[in-house]
């Protein structure tokens, strides 16, 4: 690509009804919730990891590191205040999170690993962009970082990291947490 190309991309406008700024939990259930909604819409989630629905909370490996609240209590369906602990209960009787037996109480009553929560919220997602697109709905992942954000008269244009620019109707922003400042550590208890 030549120069005056690449000043050409970067000048062009990706246009869609809806910028999410953010794709953890809440920006990719905000869009999981648009996309169940009937008519068309395009969505535009920008976010700077690889996966939507993990975010900073979400994409932690370690077993230890469980939600906060019990599975009764986390569902991401608005109209099935069990939906994770039928998800869950699939999920274990699959061969997933075998360590959960060593807890000896109701799937309902478990905190699971937040990376587990984590692959719930993106089945969620994805399931709802399967059904938004019989509307003809999308949703994609843009990865960058937003540096700024105009309102205009009639809509909202971002500028991103990368250079390119986003304007839509709305934008929401759904940044969540932020990581957590490493400090380096000189000994483990394991």
């Amino acid at each position: 690509m030549t120069e005056t190309q690449r000043g050409q991309a970067t000048d062009a406008i990706r246009h869609a009804d809806i910028l999410i700024v953010g794709g953890g939990l809440s920006g990719a259930m905000l869009a999981a919730q648009l996309l169940r909604l009937p008519g068309k819409r395009s969505l535009l989630v920008i976010e700077p990891r690889a996966e939507l629905g993990r975010g900073e909370a979400y994409s932690a490996v370690e077993l230890g590191h469980t939600l906060n609240g019990n599975a009764a209590r986390m569902s991401v369906d608005p109209d099935n205040a069990d939906d994770l602990t039928q998800w869950l209960t699939e999920y274990i009787a699959d061969g997933g999170w075998p360590e959960s037996d060593e807890q000896h109480v109701p799937v309902s009553e478990l905190f699971p690993p937040r990376g587990i929560f984590g692959l719930y919220v993106q089945q969620r997602l994805a399931e709802a962009q399967a059904l938004g697109a019989l509307n003809g709905s999308t949703v994609e992942h843009v990865r960058a970082e937003v540096v700024d954000l105009q309102t205009l008269d009639d809509s909202v244009r971002l500028s991103l990291s990368d250079g390119q620019r986003l304007q839509g109707a709305y934008a929401v922003l759904a940044t969540g947490m932020f990581p957590a400042a490493r400090t380096p550590q000189t000994e483990s208890s394991g």
